[in-house]
């Protein structure tokens, strides 16, 4: 029983768990190992002998289990021949645990399968199977329905979510959780490479660990166990166990009304038969899902053993086209494999790296004596290392703004992406030739089919529209000002050269390709001729079309894989470590996809025709209100990017396609925003936006017509709106304190407030489902600094406020304008502005201390505190509350000059004041820009 939610990960402190190990020496005697009373005697012969180490219980515990595993590794079998046990649990959450109700599972074998469930006593951790328990019921089971004919050596366990069931057992934070260890927000067995993954997406598996099972007449018998997280096979957008079921073939059953997933024991209780229909349904998918991976990758594609993600899949596709071209280049007819030494050299080369070999000393278990080991690893050669660092800082995400915030107007909203951004960029790598790399400050040498890395200072023409060349303002992401440093690629600077900016090359260094073999191409044909067939009439596969898919995009992630250092949880040791790099990880060619992927984005805003707009870009399309044909797409970045598509699709069509229309749109923020109005066209009518920004849709949503609930959360938003977030625990906090899995809930403030990426410019109300709602254009900051003081003050004002009318936007700019005029540089403010106060409110204070200390021409000529106190509270219907306390203490406040901004509201109070206090000389007070407007203002 599994909610489909994302999974964040609690910031606990470094804090070391509880490495304990269960008992093996058992398990040894029933592999012939050792007897106990040897056991016991060895231990002696250790402690009593001086020359040796003396060794624990759980270090003897720990060399035991190796040997066993030894054992059996001896015995490895392929993954197809392999029992496939499919496991799922259903339990109910009571409080901060779950009470497990049913142990489910479905055993394949060879085309034979038989399925069954195991009741708990009752929902009490008590009652709970051990893992070992469980596993040889299930065994008996296949045995005696005949679809094993005896206890096997080796099974491959699977479920899908893994963390989810695996961690029911009574035993599984006692003994399996000490087996792993975490890699990236996953983990990874202790035992050669093999792993469990059990972290956000839960790329999670156990692998190859041992374990004693009794058939119940005391006869014990070894077992090596592969577990397998089938999500991890599953294509984007289908990780749902709903999803899986009708790729495979075998939908999801419904939990029929009045029962729900919250009230399990319920459905248990009162109707037996369609709870355990329900419950063995959700193992079957699984089980399906791994026979039709294990079927294509190993039966159909040859390979022994199956790896334990797409990713992992994808890059073991793309060594194998590498192969081909390694024995074409060398003239290699016999068989060669993955792993020959050649190849790996030959692989590695291609990203710049090198074989080290070093070599230790180690002391022999058990003996006084040293002897030397031989490590062999691959490491990036002098020059790339030497330059990585200037990768690294030009490796940046995809470019996401939104350009209109609030409601559009009614017209033809098209929604375009550049097809298979990313992995069409692929095609563009080459090797580098680092031993020619040169050093340059001539934007020439960066134009074209180059590779190029540069730190530059630019500036764009003030009415530059879409300015290309981006800069990090951490913690908000990637921002395009008109001015500033940055670092970039080449391509960018095609695209910020042809705008006509002014561009000073800092630092620029220019990496000639060695040689013009492509490195993806023939992996991304392979790919994109999969797919096709698998479109096909005659060979028509839904699942294995998405799974091809999803190769293909796995490849590019795996560039960028820990670039900057990055922390993950050790299951193992309870703290918080580094996550490794992997094989494919070359910081010089993902900030190459990066660049050109911004580069193109940019390049294509440029082409919308000027009377056009442009609602929001998210890293690979943007929505506008210009047709396809209107679009410039001839630039020298589009057409490259065409030729490089065009490489793999010979036939393939334009470099941007339709994927949704609508009537009217509501753009709240950077990837947030949804549909007021769908099209009226019938093939156009479902396919619309709804970004939500990160917020969860409640069960309560429409399904059907899920933009209703975020456009009413929108438009009916107030400071304290708020939305329900569910997630699960996260792995740190299970494996620290050994809890359950539970699903939490928690309010969460709402924010689809402006994120100010861009400078907002108010265009007036627009009528959007009966109501009115702010709109507003933007335009780029000046530079990124500003961007970041405009954030930072909305990030105050929106505690209190929504920017949802024209009064609104009053009240922020006159918050902007005030907290910005009073700061003072290096020591607080001049003025304090008290939470949720507005600018006449402020300026009232400064008139006290004025008036109360008869400064600016201003005397009180006798008029008493309260009396003055009066008069003031009943301007304008008592907008101006004033009490005998508040002059009083601001005889001894400071007053300052030439600090305060001028807007409509101070110069309606500024008014009354002078109307009072003729001789008052208020222009001291303002700020000396803004005299002018003041003067004007003051004469209406």
């Amino acid at each position: 029983m599994k909610d489909d939610f994302e999974e964040s990960y609690l910031d606990a402190p470094e804090k070391p768990e509880n490495n304990s190990t269960a008992e093996a020496d058992d398990l040894e005697s029933s592999y012939g190992i050792d007897d106990k009373s040897s056991s016991s005697r060895n231990r002696d012969n250790i402690k009593n002998n001086n020359m040796r180490e003396v060794k624990s219980k759980k270090q003897i515990s720990k060399e035991r289990q190796i040997e066993i595993r030894k054992h059996l590794k001896q015995k490895r079998i392929p993954t197809a021949l392999k029992p496939i046990i499919s496991i799922d649990t259903e339990y109910e959450q009571d409080g901060e645990q779950n009470n497990v109700l049913s142990y489910q599972y479905v055993v394949s074998f060879e085309g034979r399968r038989c399925q069954g469930i195991f009741f708990t006593d009752s929902g009490h951790k008590k009652h709970r199977l051990s893992f070992e328990t469980f596993l040889a019921k299930v065994i008996q089971a296949a045995i005696q329905e005949k679809v094993i004919s005896k206890w096997p050596e080796h099974i491959l366990l699977v479920a899908h979510y893994l963390k989810a069931d695996l961690f029911t057992f009574s035993n599984a934070f006692k003994d399996i959780k000490t087996l792993v260890s975490s890699v990236r927000k996953t983990v990874a067995s202790l035992r050669d490479g093999y792993a469990v993954d059990l972290g956000k997406e839960f790329k999670k598996r156990i692998d190859d660990n041992p374990f004693k099972l009794n058939d119940g007449s005391n006869n014990t018998y070894p077992i090596l166990v592969t577990f397998y997280d089938s999500m991890l096979f599953a294509p984007a957008g289908f990780q749902s166990l709903k999803k899986i079921g009708e790729l495979v073939g075998c939908p999801k059953k419904e939990i029929p009304p009045p029962y729900d997933i919250s009230r399990m024991g319920e459905y248990l209780n009162k109707d037996r038969d369609g709870f355990t229909e329900y419950a063995i349904n959700d193992a079957m998918i699984a089980c399906l899902h791994i026979e039709q991976v294990i079927q294509y990758e190993c039966i159909e594609g040859g390979n022994p053993h199956l790896s334990f993600t797409i990713g992992s899949l994808a890059v073991k596709a793309f060594k194998e086209t590498l192969l081909v071209r390694y024995k074409e280049i060398f003239n290699i007819e016999e068989d060669v494999t993955l792993k020959d030494e050649s190849f790996k050299e030959y692989f590695n080369s291609i990203f710049g790296k090198e074989k080290v070999v070093t070599e230790r000393w180690i002391k022999k278990s058990g003996s006084t004596e040293f002897q030397p080991i031989t490590d062999k690893h691959y490491a990036l050669k002098s020059v790339p290392h030497l330059f990585e660092t200037m990768a690294i800082e030009c490796y940046h995400g995809g470019r996401n703004e939104c350009y209109i915030t609030g409601p559009t107007g009614i017209d033809t909203w098209y929604d375009f992406d550049a097809p298979s951004c990313y992995t069409v960029i692929l095609n563009g790598l080459r090797s580098l030739d680092f031993d020619r790399i040169k050093i340059s400050d001539n934007i020439e040498d960066f134009l074209g089919d180059v590779y190029g890395l540069l730190r530059v200072k630019f500036k764009f023409k003030d009415d530059t529209m879409y300015p290309s060349l981006p800069v990090r303002a951490d913690p908000f992401g990637l921002v395009y000002p008109l001015e500033g440093i940055c670092y970039c690629t080449a391509a960018e600077i095609e695209v910020a050269h042809y705008q006509g900016a002014q561009i000073e090359i800092l630092q620029g260094f220019l990496i000639p390709w060695l040689d013009d073999e492509r490195i993806f191409t023939p992996f991304m044909k392979l790919v994109r001729a999969k797919r096709q067939h698998y479109k096909t009439k005659q060979y028509a596969n839904d699942f294995l079309e998405k799974f091809w898919k999803e190769k293909g995009n796995s490849c590019y992630g795996r560039l960028a894989m820990s670039l900057r250092p990055k922390r993950v949880f050790d299951i193992k040791s309870g703290n918080m470590k580094y996550l490794e790099q992997g094989e494919l990880t070359n910081a010089f060619f993902a900030a190459y996809v990066s660049g050109t992927a911004r580069a193109l984005l940019s390049s294509l805003l440029l082409g919308v025709p000027k009377d056009k707009q442009v609602i929001a870009l998210t890293t690979d399309g943007f929505t506008c209100n210009s047709s396809l044909e209107d679009i410039d797409k001839n630039s020298p970045v589009c057409n490259r990017f065409r030729s490089l598509f065009h490489m793999i699709d010979p036939n393939g069509g334009d470099i941007l396609e339709e994927k949704h229309r609508m009537q009217q749109v509501i753009a709240m923020k950077t990837r947030g925003y949804t549909t007021a109005i769908r099209d009226d066209d019938p093939e156009w009518n479902s396919k619309f936006i709804n970004a939500r920004a990160g917020v969860q849709l409640p069960e309560e949503a429409d399904e059907e017509n899920p933009e209703v609930w975020v456009l009413n959360k929108f438009l009916d938003r107030t400071p304290d709106s708020t939305y329900i977030n569910k997630s699960l625990t996260p792995s740190q906090a299970m494996f620290l304190f050994d809890r359950d899995m539970i699903s939490i809930e928690k309010k969460q403030l709402l924010n689809y407030e402006p994120d100010f990426k861009r400078d907002l410019i108010p265009n007036g109300m627009v009528n959007v489902h009966g109501k009115s709602h702010l709109q507003c254009l933007s335009k780029p900051h000046r530079t990124v600094e500003d961007m970041k003081l405009k954030r930072s003050r909305f990030d105050a004002w929106r505690i209190n406020n929504c920017l949802k009318t024209e009064e609104d936007w009053d009240n922020w700019e006159e918050y902007f304008k005030l907290s910005t005029s009073l700061q003072r540089i290096g020591k607080g403010n001049f003025m304090n502005i008290k939470k949720g106060e507005n600018i006449t409110n402020v300026f009232k204070r400064l008139f006290l201390r004025v008036w109360v200390q008869e400064l600016c021409g201003v005397t009180i000529d006798g008029m008493k505190q309260n009396a003055f106190a009066k008069w003031m509270s009943e301007l304008d219907e008592g907008i101006y509350p004033v009490n005998a306390a508040a002059i009083s203490s601001a005889k001894k406040s400071e007053v300052f000059y030439g600090r305060f901004p001028v807007t409509h509201r101070v110069i309606k109070l500024l008014k009354h004041l002078v109307k009072k206090f003729p001789t008052f000389d208020y222009e001291k007070l303002f700020l000396p820009d803004d005299i002018e407007e003041l003067r004007r203002l003051m004469q209406q």
